[in-house]
């Protein structure tokens, strides 16, 4: 019998304030924006530039998802602009030159014994 009470009581406040499933987003938070954030310091941490340019496409990728989700319409134009500089931040890594080295000598390590 309890249990009747306890789903009645479900269906009561669904009806009242909608399916809960519409009503909640992983305790409040937007999870794309940590890992948007979590994309651009793996790109400004990048070795080469190719990590670097796909770690800003990633990043804005997830702005943008991010911004898909966001109900606040302020921080979804936020989101949107942080995506926009993301690939802009992306093209500017394409441009970027690697480094030229002098000699292949000097890139080379001398070997070292395991013991």
């Amino acid at each position: 019998m309890p249990y009747a009470r306890i789903a009645s009581a479900a269906r009561e406040r669904e009806r009242i304030d909608g399916p809960c499933y519409k009503r909640f987003m992983s305790f409040g938070k937007n999870p794309h924006v940590a890992k948007a954030e979590a994309e651009e310091q793996k790109a400004q941490n990048a070795k080469d530039q190719r990590a670097c340019e796909l770690a800003w496409r990633e990043g804005a990728r997830l702005w943008d998802r991010a911004a898909e989700r966001e109900t606040d319409e302020k921080r979804r134009r936020l989101y949107e602009e942080r995506a926009v500089a993301a690939r802009a931040n992306a093209d500017e890594a394409r441009k970027s030159d690697p480094e030229p080295v002098e000699s292949l000598a000097a890139k080379i390590k001398a070997p070292s014994t395991l013991n």
